[in-house]
């Protein structure tokens, strides 16, 4: 099951390549914390997007938001683009010697967007409240780098 996961997540990459080269709007990287791995984002707009990722730790970890960038942090704005964000979403998690666990994602951070590069770095809290096989309230938190493709052509 894990190598079909890692077989779709590669095949999904690819394809995320080939249409961030079209749009510029998709940006791809590594988060480090819980979990950790590769993580995506689209923007809809300069407020609205949605991150997904796949976490490597010892279970496979899933996870999708769709977030608000809505709260701008004026003082930086020379360099780039620092917004507070807040979102909605949802996470998997693929259980080796149990039952698979799913859960509700509210994710809280901030990002920075370069004006002269495409990359972005970003730092999140993420509540995450358990719901099957039974109710928890536990906390993902990371930080990481994301690269934006085609985003000064």
């Amino acid at each position: 099951m894990k190598k079909f996961l890692c077989l779709m997540l590669l095949l999904g990459l690819i394809q995320i390549r080939a249409f961030a080269e079209q749009t510029g709007r998709w940006g791809l990287g590594v988060v480090a914390g819980e979990p950790m791995g590769v993580t995506g984002t689209y923007w809809f707009d300069e407020k609205a997007a949605i991150d997904f990722g796949y976490g490597f730790n010892n279970d496979g970890i899933l996870f999708g938001d769709y977030l608000w960038h809505g709260w701008p942090l004026r003082a930086l704005e020379e360099t780039g683009k620092m917004t507070f964000y807040l979102g909605l979403g949802a996470r998997y998690e693929n259980e080796k010697h149990g039952d698979d666990k799913y859960a509700a994602r509210v994710p809280l951070g901030v990002n920075y967007l370069f004006d002269k590069s495409p990359f972005e770095v970003f730092a999140e809290l993420v509540p995450v409240v358990q719901f099957k096989p039974d109710g928890d309230l536990n906390f993902d938190a990371g930080i990481g780098v994301r690269f934006y493709f085609d985003r000064f052509r």
